[in-house]
């Protein structure tokens, strides 16, 4: 019986601990609800005849999440735009990376 109960809290124990590190994910960026994709840019202003101008955007990084909130792609971005570098992440049944 001792085997059992000790088994059954260990099993929780171990659920909970996986529910906590999911949440983790979608709230170490501050994310609230069901967000898929976060794109950041970085805009160049100039400041003419008292006012700002807005010139361009470039593309800094994208960020896309699945369902569950886990991070499933991180792409960052060169100053021309292009790929810098591209990391895809991969999660088993419990929400494992």
């Amino acid at each position: 019986m001792k085997k059992l109960l000790f088994t059954l809290v260990l099993s929780l124990l171990f659920t909970v601990l996986a529910y906590t590190a999911n949440q983790m994910n979608r709230e170490q960026v501050g994310l609230i609800g069901q967000v898929q994709v976060i794109t950041t840019e970085e805009a160049k202003i100039s400041h003419k005849f008292g006012e700002w101008v807005e010139k361009s955007r470039i593309k800094v990084s994208r960020h896309v999440y699945d369902i569950k909130g886990n991070l499933t792609e991180q792409t960052e971005y060169d100053d021309d735009g292009s790929v810098d570098k591209k990391q895809v992440y991969a999660y088993d049944d419990k929400g494992n990376r």
